[in-house]
């Protein structure tokens, strides 16, 4: 089965055990899938608990497939943790098409957002300041270190995981939405 896609993107789907795979003729390598994660948090700024909120997103293509939110210390751990959930998300994911479907390369990348959590994911160095951030959190660093997660630094203004932690309106709301793969339109019918 054949369908379009927004932006002209052709793709071929299968359904294997409920799950929906596809290859794009935009992707780099046949028989390859690419999965994008991206990640941002909101510390501290609920009016009523104080608590922050993060939030990430893991995305095949145009499918947002995962959202989550949890509390955090400090705006680095809130962001450094967003960025371990969105990598053990991301990994659970590639572990399961890889399963599903032995032949294709997956790859995943996590694109983040703020200095603090890039610094603390690709640097393997303690300091006193992000001693209190619990040693579970660490396995994004793990991973990028065993280069089964490619990491990239995102633009605060290209980032789509910002909609789950920031309210927003207007032309931002539809562009984050547009990044999502989420449209004011129906995909067309077959």
């Amino acid at each position: 089965m054949y369908k379009h896609l927004p932006n002209n993107t052709l793709v071929q789907q299968r359904d294997c055990c409920g799950i929906v795979y596809s290859t794009s003729k935009n992707e780099k390598e046949k028989g390859s899938l690419n999965l994008e994660g991206y990640c941002d948090s909101d510390w501290g700024n609920d009016p009523d608990t104080r608590k922050s909120i993060t939030g990430y997103v893991v995305k095949s293509g145009f499918m947002g497939i995962s959202t989550t939110d949890i509390v955090a210390q400090s705006t680095a751990e809130a962001e450094f943790v967003a960025a371990c959930e969105a990598c053990m998300e991301g990994q659970s994911l590639r572990n399961i098409v890889t399963e599903v479907f032995p032949e294709l390369q997956v790859n995943f990348t996590l694109e983040i957002d703020n200095q603090a959590a890039f610094m603390m994911t690709t640097n393997p160095t303690y300091s006193r300041r992000t001693r209190h951030i619990e040693l579970r959190w660490h396995y994004v660093r793990d991973q990028v270190t065993k280069k089964t997660v490619y990491l990239w630094k995102v633009s605060p203004d290209d980032n789509p995981s910002d909609i789950f932690t920031k309210p927003l309106a207007g032309a931002r709301y539809e562009k984050l939405c547009a990044l999502l793969g989420q449209t004011k339109e129906p995909l067309p019918k077959n």
